[in-house]
């Protein structure tokens, strides 16, 4: 079969589940192999039947089979991956199985190493948090998101990370809520570091304004000369 469409496909897959039902002893993969064209969108189409009829362990050797023959077109693997991504966390979500999340989270990282896109990189950000919670781990891959300029998508579970902030601190938009973030957490010196990346980028100095009375307060607690420890170069809001 070297010309499909998706209801060719699924056709074929519902054929292959009807011989499995009558006691062929083969997976779905198995049966669909022999006269399967090399095709990555073919068993794309097999892996999201699979997964309608909600054989979600099944439909990953079609997932590995269809990655056999991707090509190098980023627009296409791209779309592969992302398919791939959200079907996986999906399973997830119904089977409660991380497994499935950890095969998401891989895939996710396959991704962002061709292509550093907006949604792998929240997709990655959502799978981290569910299956790596470190406060570092997680908090680093929202500063590279906004370091390329993206829109952090996930809400953050700032609590789970031990961030206690005392107001709610789950949509992060910018450098400034994720400093924020950093000081809650206890870690002034990163607060810092990226306190200053928010100042490069704010006209109206808001950014400087929150670092500064944060900071203060936190001098002020730990009873130190404010002057001293706050950075010089925090003196531009006079300027």
């Amino acid at each position: 079969m070297q010309d499909f469409n998706v209801t060719d496909v699924n056709a074929d897959v519902k054929r292959a589940i009807e011989k499995q039902n009558n006691g062929s002893g083969n997976t779905v993969f198995e049966m669909l192999r022999p006269s399967a064209p090399n095709a990555s969108k073919y068993w794309l189409y097999a892996a999201y039947e699979l997964h309608r009829q909600g054989m979600f362990y099944e439909e990953l050797e079609c997932w590995r089979e269809g990655e056999k023959y991707l090509g190098d077109d980023s627009f296409e693997l791209e779309l592969w991956y992302q398919d791939k991504i959200d079907t996986l966390i999906n399973a997830q979500d119904q089977t409660d199985d991380r497994f499935f999340g950890e095969l998401a989270l891989a895939a996710a990282e396959t991704l962002i190493a061709n292509n550093e896109s907006e949604s792998a990189l929240n997709a990655k950000l959502q799978l981290i948090q569910e299956l790596k919670p470190e406060r570092a781990l997680v908090l680093n891959c929202i500063e590279h998101i906004l370091d390329k300029g993206f829109d952090v998508e996930v809400q953050l579970q700032y609590r789970k990370l031990g961030i206690n902030s005392g107001y709610e601190l789950d949509q992060i938009k910018n450098y400034r809520d994720l400093a924020e973030c950093h000081f809650w957490a206890g870690d002034i010196s990163e607060a810092m570091r990226i306190w200053s990346k928010a100042v490069k980028d704010d006209p109206d100095n808001e950014s400087l304004c929150s670092a500064i009375y944060w900071l203060v307060r936190h001098a002020d607690n730990k009873k130190l000369d404010a002057e001293k420890f706050l950075p010089e170069e925090f003196g531009k809001l006079d300027s």
